[in-house]
């Protein structure tokens, strides 16, 4: 094409052209020259599969959530169960099983705890060990299940007698028992012990082996004193121990008594 200087005739006329319109019409020309029309489609498809995927994803996102609370409350529920049971087993293992009351374990359980804390409190200490006097003749001549009955009976009626939130007693071993009274002085223990030798012979309970009574009778020994740390509980047991047998060799049906 050639050059407006190359051809001024045919230059000077385009020129009188352009001036000769309205300038509307020059922007509607330059608009046609200048526009560019786009068309562009949207892919709807990988729209969708987005959105699926976002589904799933949220589906599993609830479905785990919703899972792992029901495992929670499942598992809160066996924890709950787990503890009572453990307690249960607990609560067993502290009880004689033919009597009903505490047995051995948790008698040597509670004169620690009892003794250590009488001594922080400078508080005296009662401590009793009662056996049934001529258990194995009174077995031998009424036979087992009446000396089972005889025990069940002995160990209710002592426990009647402690009234007290801290008075304790428990099945030592066979026909013996031990009880644990804090804070009573000599006078108190003394009182106690007649008191639980009385109330076994009021039970009449028939013991024609025993050259002592025609009734069932105990023997108890009796040790009180305010514990100290050079003295370990373990030492008052065996005083308790030492007394019941003095109880035994000086006749039976009676206690004896020492304090420190």
């Amino acid at each position: 094409m050639p050059e407006p200087a190359d051809d001024p005739i045919l230059f000077q006329i385009v020129e009188k052209a352009v001036h000769s319109m309205t300038p509307d019409k020059k922007k509607q020309i330059f608009q046609n020259w200048m526009t560019l029309n786009y068309e562009q489609g949207v892919d709807y498809t990988l729209l969708w599969r987005i959105l699926a995927v976002l589904g799933i994803i949220g589906f599993f996102a609830v479905y785990r959530h919703i899972s792992v609370n029901r495992y929670n409350i499942k598992l809160g529920r066996l924890n709950r169960e787990l503890v009572a049971a453990n307690k249960k087993l607990a609560t067993i293992s502290y009880l004689d099983g033919l009597t009903g009351i505490s047995n051995r374990r948790k008698f040597d359980s509670v004169l620690e705890d009892e003794w250590k804390r009488c001594e922080r409190n400078n508080l005296t200490l009662t401590l009793m060990l009662m056996d049934i006097d001529h258990f194995k003749r009174f077995n031998d001549r009424y036979g087992h299940l009446h000396g089972d009955d005889c025990l069940k009976t002995v160990a209710t009626c002592v426990e009647s007698l402690l009234r007290r939130p801290g008075d304790f007693v428990a099945r030592y071993g066979g026909e013996e028992f031990g009880i644990v009274v804090p804070g009573i002085d000599a006078s108190g223990a003394e009182i106690l012990a007649q008191k639980i030798l009385d109330q076994i012979l009021a039970l009449k309970i028939a013991n024609q082996g025993s050259d002592v009574s025609a009734y069932l009778t105990v023997s108890i020994g009796v040790i009180s004193t305010v514990p100290t740390r050079s003295l370990p509980a373990k030492w008052f047991l065996n005083k308790a121990d030492q007394l019941l047998y003095r109880a035994k060799e000086n006749g039976r049906n009676q206690y004896r008594l020492e304090t420190l």
